[in-house]
């Protein structure tokens, strides 16, 4: 439960003794709002609608007026009117939420916040000052600007469920269809894992359609999926009906309907194209690497870059080296963007490319973009990860992906973000080799299943769910010999391949299920 409190005292001088008493007066989760700000019901929900792990607050984004530093969503200095910031990226909303674990530390700070006269006035911009000077982890909520206070409530809050971090098709199209169902989807009351399962379905009738050769009714089904795809979640951000398994689904779901479309494109043509199944095995392998390696830097550079040191509270200035201000705006932020080449895009790509040149042309292009892709992406990376150096730390979420079947810490490396896509690849070719390169649908199959498995593992180290359960997964090794066994006695075209892919995809499901059983999940 989360106490929430709009006016901290009556009177200003009061100020920080009431933060004070407030602070001590209660055990539960606590959400304070400085007296004079005027917020609409909607924004304010942000920080009071349910219980959170850490430390919240709300700032206005690209703010270089602003008072508070922030990267990747982390709050990295404040300013007072006894500190100084040197690189003003976001304006700070007086407000925070407090966890009830992390009480304690709020209210030992309170004590140091008196020798500041200005904190009886100022008393949650100091209380934040003093959090972040601490080194605590302080999560930012970014919102474009404050609403007036009398927004109608419904457009506002379905305007803050619109993602507003998305690539260029995303967000200039694909947002403002979706909107239209999402309010439709609101008025029925549909849950977000509901929308989810009928997006996926959906993406199986594209799949359907293009192995048809109906790639007209195929681009219209799979980018149909996409735009219900952007609703399960606006609906889930505008309920607040949040959940570890909703995630996942949506998450996997996703790469699920991608792999499907290539090999319905892939079915197609499969008599008359040769080595088509090379093309949509490179294409799966090539957005697998890529992605898996997407979200492992990101976690990494989260975990390195966004680490306050602590610093005295009587240090007038941040410590901080000076930082550009980036805007999300212009030319150069959505080239960037089309150039991550993100799933807007790339199904964009598989939609029209399938309906105008056909599914050799637009397989070709996946992967000769998606290299290019990759190899930008990258190579800025590696630049990116020689200033971290090798002693890196909690970051065993890496290490979990390993999938050896043994203990193997390459995570404090600083090139360790790409390690297990690099174990990937490796796992791929040597599949590969077992069927003497010989790219059938068997491959395909069997490539496209063990992606996914990885995804789940993936997920769930992110997530920090034991890993106990993955030797029913065979580990790499086991996979890489049961497939060697099973094709040099049986052949490639053996029916047994299908059969393994089955009992993987089981695997998939039974651990996807288990986060329906937890609690809180």
């Amino acid at each position: 439960m989360v106490r929430v409190i709009r006016q901290v005292a009556s009177a200003f001088p009061d100020n920080l003794a009431s933060l004070n008493d407030l602070l001590n007066g209660t055990e539960q989760a606590l959400v304070i709002f400085e007296p004079a700000l005027k917020i609409a019901e909607p924004v304010s929900a942000l920080l009071t609608d349910f219980e959170r792990e850490y430390f919240t607050v709300l700032a206005i984004e690209e703010s270089d007026a602003g008072d508070a530093t922030v990267a990747h969503q982390r709050l990295l200095a404040v300013q007072t009117s006894d500190h100084q910031i040197t690189t003003a990226t976001h304006q700070l909303i007086p407000a925070i939420y407090i966890p009830s674990a992390k009480l304690p530390a709020a209210r030992s700070l309170i004590s140091e916040l008196q020798q500041f006269p200005n904190s009886q006035i100022d008393p949650i911009q100091y209380l934040i000052l003093g959090l972040v000077r601490r080194g605590e982890q302080i999560r930012v909520l970014e919102i474009d600007s404050l609403p007036p206070v009398d927004s109608n409530p419904n457009k506002l809050r379905l305007q803050l469920a619109n993602r507003s971090n998305d690539g260029f098709f995303s967000t200039f199209v694909l947002r403002k269809i979706s909107k239209v169902f999402t309010r439709v989807a609101l008025n029925f009351k549909l849950k977000p894992n509901f929308i989810t399962v009928v997006s996926f379905l959906v993406g199986v009738l594209a799949a359907i359609e293009f192995s048809r050769s109906n790639y007209i009714s195929g681009a219209l089904f799979l980018q149909f999926s996409l735009i219900l795809d952007c609703v399960d979640g606006e609906v889930a951000r505008y309920t607040k009906q949040f959940s570890r398994f909703g995630a996942w689904l949506d998450a996997l779901s996703d790469r699920v309907k991608e792999f499907m479309a290539i090999g319905g494109l892939a079915y197609s043509v499969q008599g008359p194209v040769k080595n088509i199944w090379l093309l949509a095995t490179l294409a799966l392998i090539l957005q697998t690497v890529k992605h898996l390696s997407d979200y492992d830097f990101t976690a990494v550079r989260e975990s390195l870059e966004v680490k306050v040191k602590p610093i005295l509270l009587t240090q007038k200035a941040d410590g901080l080296a000076p930082r550009k201000l980036r805007k999300k705006s212009g030319i150069i932020y959505w080239a960037k963007k089309i150039i991550y080449f993100p799933i807007g895009e790339r199904w964009l790509l598989i939609s029209i490319g399938a309906v105008l040149f056909g599914a050799q042309v637009t397989l070709v292009t996946l992967i000769g973009l998606g290299f290019l892709s990759l190899t930008y992406v990258k190579l800025g990376r590696v630049l990116r990860s020689y200033k971290w150096g090798d002693n890196i730390k909690d970051c065993n979420f890496i290490d979990q992906q390993g999938d050896l079947g043994f203990n193997f810490k390459f995570s404090n490396f600083r090139f360790g973000w790409g390690l297990s896509s690099l174990l990937r690849l490796i796992e791929f070719a040597l599949i590969s080799a077992i069927f003497n390169f010989d790219f059938n649908a068997n491959l395909f199959l069997l490539v496209f299943v063990i992606a996914i498995y990885h995804y789940v593992n993936l997920y769930d180290s992110l997530n920090k769910i034991s890993p106990t359960q993955r030797f029913l997964g065979l580990y790499l090794p086991g996979r890489v010999l049961l497939i060697l066994i099973v094709v040099k006695v049986l052949g490639a075209q053996t029916s047994a391949i299908p059969w393994i892919c089955t009992y993987l995809g089981l695997v998939i499901i039974w651990r996807g299920g288990r986060r329906l059983g937890a609690r809180g999940n």
